[in-house]
């Protein structure tokens, strides 16, 4: 299903995704225009909050300026896209605790053209999605422009945060924990120590620039061990909090193409420990150890794991990630558990294609039948 695994990239580190990966801390954004050339970030922590002026509000109170006395969470999204609707959890529960703390959350939707479907969306959602949300007509928008080009976005979703009229922070709203949010609000946050981490995590990805011909060309020659002590000085070249998830990463495709299924096994565990609250992380990791055939025997019990990890993170909500888990639980020979939960699949996706898709899905496991999946190209595959 191309249309809803989109944003699941396979871990692939012989190729420049490695780098797009780790530049997203949280993978699954789906690129707000994939055709545009990038643009230079103009809209940075510390800048002046552009005008907002949307074009139609759809729920809630407009937010007509903003106060000082209030803290706004912006986050871009649109309802085509899994990887926003699985974000919904998130932003309706810190709208849900923060409310009566000054903080104002906006659901801006900046890719849809039809602001009347999207109130039906909203609606449908109920007291699951209770924030205020406006409709800005789709790229030809001011919020899209102004905001999220600006500030050099390359996926949805988007969130901006704005505290007295100026960016306090802007990002992938999976760096935006209750902590940080805590932090704007009660007077505390560092606005330099996160420019400082971005900093550092680009000086990381050049790093890993250079590192990448030689990685290719040593497992091309298949020289493993030389190829693994080439992921050792990656993993060495990446901030500390994120050094696990990489370094489990580049080992676990080094190991697929050594044919050591034993080793990338125990390197998806590495991966999946890594973050274990990452819910796009875990879906990847379980979707690429139940489809990528070069594993031959899958580990089912750690493939379980990682995606009940992700559905729980996403709170039951996300289509993709229960796909994922029916799949699994499917492949271990629990039959009913997978047409129950590919039955939820269905009935949350409200892309109609998508949808359509998760329904002959449901349909073959409930022949027995397991669905076969478009394999991507791997380094190791002849053109």
């Amino acid at each position: 299903m191309n249309s809803q695994r989109r944003h699941i990239r396979w871990m692939a580190v012989v190729s420049a995704l490695l780098l797009l990966q780790y530049a997203m801390p949280a993978p699954g954004g789906e690129p707000p225009d994939a055709d545009a050339p990038p643009v230079a970030a103009a809209l940075d922590i510390g800048s002046p909050a552009p005008e907002f002026k949307p074009a139609k509000w759809l729920q809630g109170d407009p937010v007509t300026a903003f106060e000082k006395t209030k803290t706004y969470l912006v986050e871009c999204w649109a309802t085509r896209h899994a990887p926003c609707l699985s974000t919904i959890p998130h932003i309706n529960d810190l709208h849900n605790r923060f409310k009566d703390k000054s903080l104002v959350v906006v659901g801006m939707d900046i890719l849809d053209d039809d602001a009347d479907k999207v109130a039906e969306f909203v609606k449908g959602k109920g007291d699951k999605m209770s924030y205020r949300i406006a409709f800005d007509g789709g790229r030809e928008g001011l919020i899209f422009k102004n905001w999220l080009q600006a500030a050099g976005a390359t996926n949805i979703p988007y969130s901006f945060v704005i505290k007295d009229s100026k960016i306090a922070w802007h990002g992938h709203q999976s760096e935006l924990d209750d902590a940080l949010v805590q932090s704007m609000l009660d007077g505390t946050y560092d606005p330099k120590k996160v420019l400082d981490e971005r900093k550092a995590r680009q000086e990381a990805m050049g790093k890993i620039r250079a590192f990448l011909p030689d990685l290719q060309a040593k497992m091309k020659a298949g020289k493993w061990d030389e190829a693994l002590a080439v992921a050792d000085q990656i993993e060495k070249a990446i901030p500390a909090r994120d050094q696990k998830m990489v370094g489990a990463n580049v080992r676990s495709e080094i190991y697929l193409q050594k044919k050591d299924f034993e080793g990338a096994n125990k390197q998806f565990a590495l991966l999946s420990d890594s973050q274990p609250d990452n819910a796009q992380l875990q879906n990847q990791i379980a979707w690429q150890m139940t489809t990528d055939k070069r594993l031959g025997k899958p580990d089912l019990e750690l493939a379980e794991k990682c995606a009940s990890r992700s559905n729980t993170a996403a709170k039951g909500e996300d289509p993709a990630i229960l796909d994922t888990l029916a799949r699994v639980k499917f492949m271990q020979g629990k039959k009913d558990d997978a047409v129950k939960l590919q039955e939820q699949a269905v009935a949350k996706m409200e892309d109609k294609d998508a949808k359509e898709q998760l329904g002959k899905t449901l349909e073959s496991y409930k022949k027995g039948e397991l669905p076969a999946v478009e394999q991507p190209p791997h380094e190791d595959q002849e053109n």
